[in-house]
């Protein structure tokens, strides 16, 4: 029996370019520090051992592009495409060591150790003081050829190379958004992410699905005309569901040109 408690906190910086009216690109650099206790109780024994891990280091780069594909004319609601694709910079769980005994990480990663590409598609339809907004999205993990580290739960005696192929996934969100006045809002929204089963040398990993859900509450305001803040809560619906995720985010705006 294994409990579980594990924190993360990332500092991200990233920016945001127009490179016309429709288009805007955008990268983002995370930092990642991680803490992790597992507490575990084996079924022939009452004693509790307790493995605690962390980890810091640089999270995955994640870079992208929005296009807004239509005026919002004549009562249609403005769609935009985007695209973003998601790197594998971070340290890799396959990176990291474990505990022999039990097959938990003793460090921990920064990272997924797989590349993957996000398509999806925006819908906004402002309807004064509300905004409705929508998001359909496609996730596409690429598989990457790893090295498993042996582990007595896993029944792995040495370490050996395999082809890694993790679930795709898809996903969508719909919410709202409030003017309350010209400086501050907030928005109340619902997530949904379903992963397919990963495969490794081909083979399905029983038990690798997962359902993602969240229900999403936002803040924001204006302090001037280039600088906002923007605090989000999200509270976790389904069991593979972090349990509540906080975002602080302070965007500033700059003429490059």
């Amino acid at each position: 029996v294994q409990r579980l408690v594990d924190r993360m906190q990332t500092v991200t910086f990233g920016g945001r370019l127009g490179i016309t009216n429709r288009l805007e690109v955008e990268a983002e650099v995370p930092f990642v520090y991680r803490t992790d206790s597992t507490t575990v109780t084996p079924f022939s024994t009452s004693s509790e051992s307790a493995i605690n891990a962390s980890g810091k280091d640089l999270g995955d780069i994640q870079f992208g592009a929005h296009y807004q594909l239509n005026s919002g004319a004549d009562g249609w609601p403005y769609f935009v495409a985007n695209v973003l694709v998601k790197s594998n910079t971070g340290r890799s769980p396959f990176d990291v060591p474990l505990d022999r005994n039990t097959g938990i990480p003793t460090e921990m990663n920064t990272g997924t150790g797989f590349w993957a590409v996000q398509p999806s598609i925006t819908a906004i339809y402002p309807s004064d003081p509300v905004v409705f907004f929508a998001n359909l999205r496609y996730i596409w993990n690429l598989a990457s050829t790893v090295t498993v580290q042996p582990s007595i739960p896993a029944n792995i005696t040495t370490p050996t190379r395999a082809t890694i192929d993790p679930g795709n996934g898809i996903g969508g969100s719909f919410g709202m958004g409030f003017g309350i006045n010209e400086r501050a809002s907030f928005s109340l929204a619902y997530e949904q992410t379903y992963l397919m089963s990963t495969s490794q040398n081909g083979a399905t990993i029983p038990g690798s699905t997962y359902d993602i859900g969240s229900f999403d509450l936002g803040f924001s305001y204006q302090l001037n005309p280039r600088t906002s803040v923007n605090l989000g809560v999200a509270i976790g619906t389904t069991k593979a569901a972090p349990d509540t995720a906080i975002t602080l985010r302070i965007p500033i705006k700059f003429q490059v040109f």
